[in-house]
């Protein structure tokens, strides 16, 4: 018993050492790409280098948005950080996970107009609707790796 309760009491310790650095990180972070990939490597557990070229990403699509909504901005990340083609069911649990709350009549409408804004291409694969970045995101990555 006295084994279990230091182990609880050395792991409570170790989460509230992590939130007071994630804390402070976020705190450092004025630049909009540096905080969204610390909130990138923290929400999908991604290396470092990878967040930072995933948040560059996200911010280069924002900007070709606009002016937009926080519900679209989640959708965004969220196609980024997958980096594969998600059904509007799956989009909507990974926006939940996030957010903690998200409707699929919502996403669904915030999709069609981002698809309007040519961010977004959303196909249709036998009964499933698959929702993908428009092409924008490998002329982002081709500029990236350019000379």
């Amino acid at each position: 018993m006295k084994g279990k309760r230091s182990v609880e009491e050395l792991l409570e310790n170790v989460l509230e050492r992590l939130e007071r650095l994630e804390n402070i990180i976020m705190s450092l972070s004025i630049d909009p790409v540096s905080s969204l990939a610390v909130e990138l490597a923290l929400t999908y557990t991604q290396p470092a280098y990878k967040a930072v070229r995933l948040a560059q990403k996200i911010v280069e699509l924002e900007r070709r948005l606009g002016r937009h909504d926080p519900i679209s901005k989640v959708i965004i990340e969220v196609l980024v950080a997958t980096d594969r083609p998600l059904s509007i069911s799956q989009l909507t649990r990974e926006i939940r996970r996030i957010r903690g709350s998200a409707s699929r009549r919502i996403i669904s409408s915030r999709l069609k107009e981002l698809e309007k804004k040519g961010i977004v291409e959303i196909e249709t694969a036998g009964n499933k609707r698959l929702v993908k970045l428009k092409k924008v995101r490998q002329d982002y990555e081709n500029k990236e790796n350019a000379p």
